[in-house]
């Protein structure tokens, strides 16, 4: 029996799947566990009752009639099977009709090894007849019982029951984020109360759980993201929504993920809400004093110099200093080239993100156009993206090329910059590089102005790496590395970006 043994040992995600297969043919699963790990348990504890019946009847397991398979080893498990099923309501036939089902997959699994035919047809009989042994338990323990016997277990089956049901009730209405529960046709099934007070006003939790005839509202604001995700095969999505709520505008996180029904029994979505509100609000306070403080420190002092030198170049004419007056006029003239750099920088980051709305590749299109292009720098933007990256990394990787694009255009006065996408299943690559004046990479951080800090955090933040290459005279390249895991599998409703060149 040792082959038999081992072929049972290596095959229990087969066989858990294989009678997931028989149960969904014929119509079991309405009565079923609808979790995975309920289905691998049922195999597990089946293949041990036939594993140790190789062990202990290695000749054999033939029937007699003057057997008691009450006490029979094996028979034991369908004692216990019985007892477990028939205090959750289910008749014999029910419960034996989906076991023979369990028997076929054992059988099904020996006729596809790679056993010669006599031993196939040994492993074959002694795996019948240990279901005809389980089988007799079964029938045993299911006939000794009376009516007033099952009614008590059906009683205390219902109790058990009725209170895990109000436990888990309770755990889903306590929940501090809205969460709401979809059909698979993403129609609104369940809210808790978070969920219900934020887009209903309902003011009692439970209300939609415990009034069938309560008007559960549609998600018309997240159709689109549902359809796709509902036609998709990924696991999760997670996008970002403006609601217009009884507490006015918030912003929130919005995670979808399929839920774990392996029975398909109850297909269908949950829809997770986290508030980023506060953060949100946090953050634009945050951007609206450090774009303060870049027009004081730049444009403001650009434009003062500017004033110096064109009263120094004046003067400089009333004396008839005719050469000195156009170095101070030249003078002006790179200086305002500045102010409009860092002016044209400072209107594309007042502007709404594109991020949002185009993705990574479309936001960094975006701004190559708006600021680069238009003060004379030559910019280009290589795209390689056949994976959808979750919103956190694309604005995580868009602040880094940011501020690498930044420091490029305020510092180094680089006259060409290149930007470089690439995202798949082996690799997430940003790279951006310049031909600007370049500076030693070890006392960049003394200077306390290239941001690097930042742009390095970012990037670990990620679970990634941020390299420098970089030396005076000779540009700056940014590269930034991080695993593919942070990845997704591209969603078909939106196409993987192909290779691309865009010239800004």
């Amino acid at each position: 029996m040792k082959q038999l043994r081992q072929l049972i040992m290596d095959n229990e995600d087969w066989l858990m799947h294989r009678i997931l297969e028989y149960a969904k043919a014929r119509d079991y699963v309405k009565y079923t566990s609808t979790l995975a790990e309920a289905w691998r348990i049922s195999i597990d504890n089946l293949s041990q009752t036939i594993l140790t019946a190789a062990e202990t009847y290695p000749t054999g397991l033939e029937l007699s009639p003057d057997e008691n398979y009450a006490v029979d080893p094996i028979a034991s498990f369908g004692i216990e099977e019985a007892q477990k099923h028939r205090s959750r309501g289910l008749t014999l036939g029910m419960f034996l009709s989906l076991f023979k089902y369990y028997r076929q997959c054992y059988i099904d699994l020996i006729l596809r090894a790679d056993f010669d035919p006599a031993m196939r047809e040994e492993y074959r009989h002694f795996v019948e007849r240990c279901f005809d042994r389980i089988e007799l338990g079964l029938c045993t323990e299911w006939s000794v019982s009376t009516t007033n016997e099952r009614l008590r277990e059906l009683q205390t089956s219902n109790r058990l029951l009725a209170n895990e049901k109000n436990k888990y009730l309770t755990i889903f209405e306590s929940l501090h984020d809205p969460v709401i529960l979809l059909d698979s046709q993403n129609r609104v099934t369940n809210m808790n109360h978070a969920a219900a007070k934020l887009l209903i006003g309902a003011a009692v939790p439970g209300d939609i759980y415990y009034d069938p005839q309560y008007a559960t509202p549609s998600l018309p604001w997240l159709a689109d993201e549902l359809a796709a995700f509902s036609a998709g095969k990924t696991a999760t999505l997670n996008v970002e929504k403006t609601l217009n709520t009884a507490k006015g505008l918030r912003y929130f996180d919005v995670k979808l993920e399929r839920m774990l029904d392996i029975s398909e029994k109850f297909s269908g979505v949950v829809v997770l809400l986290n508030d980023l509100t506060e953060s949100k609000r946090a953050a634009i306070m945050e951007e609206r004093e450090r774009l303060a403080r870049e027009l004081h420190d730049s444009v403001t002092q650009s434009l003062y110099s500017l004033s110096l030198f064109a009263e120094w170049g004046g003067g400089l004419l009333e004396a008839g200093e005719i050469e000195p007056a156009q170095e101070r006029m030249a003078r002006i003239g790179e200086i305002a080239q500045q102010a409009l750099r860092e002016m044209r920088l400072l209107l594309y980051e007042l502007r709404p993100s594109a991020l949002e709305q185009d993705g990574l590749v479309g936001a960094l299109k975006s701004r190559l156009a708006a600021v680069e292009q238009r003060v004379g720098v030559d910019a280009h933007l290589q795209a390689e993206v056949s994976v959808n990256l979750p919103t956190h990394v694309e604005e995580c990787l868009y602040r880094i090329a940011q501020e690498a694009l930044n420091n490029a255009l305020k510092h180094a006065e680089a006259k060409t910059v290149r930007v470089r996408v690439q995202a798949d299943d082996h690799t997430v690559l940003l790279e951006v590089a310049d031909d600007g004046a370049g500076f030693y990479p070890a006392t960049a951080g003394q200077a306390g102005r290239l941001g690097l800090a930042s742009m390095r955090t970012r990037a670990e933040r990620l679970g990634g790496t941020l390299e420098l290459d970089s030396m005076p005279g000779h540009g700056t390249v940014v590269r930034v590395k991080i695993p593919p895991t942070t990845g997704q599998p591209a969603r078909l409703w939106q196409p993987a970006i192909p290779v691309a060149e865009v010239s800004a």
